[in-house]
């Protein structure tokens, strides 16, 4: 299991993820870091490294009990996005300071 949050110690913005044998991929423009699942091929979250700094993003699909009432999906798209567009909105809307806990659970 790992811990991924902000560096402090709100809990609302701290997440446990549960991976098993996890596997680091990249995928494109290989700008970010996919955590694959070994067992079961989710990817709970995505980091990227922009100029020194680690961010990250959780994907809401891996959570356990959350109502879809709670979540607002909408359609994205990317396409057309240069690297530069790319890394900026990444650094504007991912988790600023990612700190990684692996607490052998």
């Amino acid at each position: 299991m790992r811990t991924i949050g902000d560096g402090t110690r709100n809990t609302a913005r701290n997440w446990r993820l549960w991976t098993s044998s996890p596997t680091e991929c990249a995928f494109g423009t290989r700008t970010a870091q996919f955590h694959v699942c070994g067992t079961c091929g989710l990817v709970p979250f995505v980091t990227i490294d922009i100029d020194g700094h680690e961010y990250a993003v959780v994907s809401v699909n891996s959570f356990e009990g959350v109502p879809a009432s709670m979540l607002s999906r909408a359609p994205a798209s990317f396409d057309g996005e240069g690297q530069g567009g790319r890394l900026a909105r990444r650094a504007k809307n991912w988790i600023p300071s990612v700190l990684y806990i692996d607490d052998g659970a």
